[in-house]
């Protein structure tokens, strides 16, 4: 019980936050409609783990490479979240390649899931929770793309905590020296503070991925 309340708070502050800042975003505000599709994606993740605590296994067979998507592009949207809340220039053409180990991973699951039946998705299911031998290609294939996407994530939670950690400290440098408006300064640092606490808290708790 104390499980699924968690579980259910975490997604509805997750979809709420989402929600609520791509309300109050606005061509100046670029910064809010980046957190929010940044808690869009957090709350994919944390569904596809609702899904999977509670064994609704048939509906993981289709969602797991929304998932997975999600999951990889869970530290470059923060990344690129923190970016835009320093005013930092971004580059579209540079920050593409930061989503492309999401995107590849996904298709990879999608093409595979989806040609796979039930049986092969159980197989590779039974391999994760209970580590029973995989017995077919098809489950084969599906545990090597979410082996291969869990290594990525691991490297990833490195890669951006040293990366965020640095741009944190960076920005932070830069916004003491103006004090044209405090009030915004200290609003903008407590969000990214904020944020960049959640999310590093969380990151030990998404090594497992799903299961």
């Amino acid at each position: 019980m104390i499980k699924l309340t968690a579980l259910l708070l975490v997604l509805f502050v997750t979809a709420f936050g989402a929600i609520f800042l791509l309300a109050l975003s606005t061509k100046k505000l670029k910064n809010r409609l980046l957190l929010s599709i940044f808690f869009l994606i957090s709350f994919l993740v944390f569904f596809g783990n609702f899904l999977a605590f509670f064994n609704f296994y048939k509906i993981v067979h289709y969602y797991d490479f929304i998932f997975l998507t999600a999951l990889l592009a869970f530290y470059p949207s923060y990344y690129l979240y923190l970016f835009s809340a320093f005013n930092f220039k971004i580059s579209k053409a540079k920050w593409i390649y930061h989503f492309i180990p999401s995107i590849v991973i996904g298709l990879l699951m999608l093409i595979v899931s989806f040609s796979s039946n039930q049986q092969d998705f159980q197989t590779y299911i039974n391999n994760n929770v209970y580590g029973t031998p995989l017995t077919t290609e098809t489950s084969k294939a599906l545990d090597f793309i979410y082996d291969f996407g869990r290594i990525i994530h691991l490297i990833q939670i490195i890669l951006y905590t040293f990366l965020a950690i640095r741009i944190i400290l960076i920005g932070r440098k830069s916004m003491t020296n103006s004090f044209s408006n405090l009030e915004n300064y200290q609003l903008r640092f407590f969000y990214i503070t904020g944020i960049s606490f959640i999310t590093l808290s969380l990151a030990p708790n998404k090594v497992g991925v799903i299961f």
